[in-house]
C-alpha cells in the first residue's frame, strides 16, 4: 500500500510537481477467525493491518487485498468479499 503527496522542486525558471512516495504507518493489527456458514467444519482465518483510510486483508488461503475503510461515529469499518 502506498500513499503519496506532492512536492515542488525548483528547475531553473519553472516550478514542477513531482510525486513523493512514503510508507504509511500501521495503526493496528488484527487476527480474526469466523465461520461463513454454520455447517463449516473449520473457521476462516484472516489477518488485517489497519492504516486508517485503508486496510490490508491477508486471508489464510488467498492473496492479500487492500480495501478502503470508512468511519461511522467512533468505529472504523472494512468489508470485503470472500473470494
Amino acid at each position: 500500500m502506498i500513499l503519496s503527496s506532492l512536492v515542488h522542486e525548483e528547475d531553473g525558471d519553472k516550478n514542477k510537481s513531482k510525486r513523493v512516495i512514503s510508507d504509511p504507518k500501521a495503526q493496528g493489527y488484527y487476527h480474526i477467525e469466523y465461520y461463513l456458514l454454520p455447517t463449516d467444519a473449520d473457521p476462516n482465518k484472516t489477518d488485517i493491518t489497519l492504516f486508517g483510510i485503508a486496510a490490508k486483508i491477508y486471508p489464510e488461503k488467498q492473496d492479500a487485498k487492500a480495501m478502503k475503510t470508512w468511519t461511522e461515529g467512533n468505529k472504523t469499518w472494512v468489508a470485503w468479499t470472500h473470494w
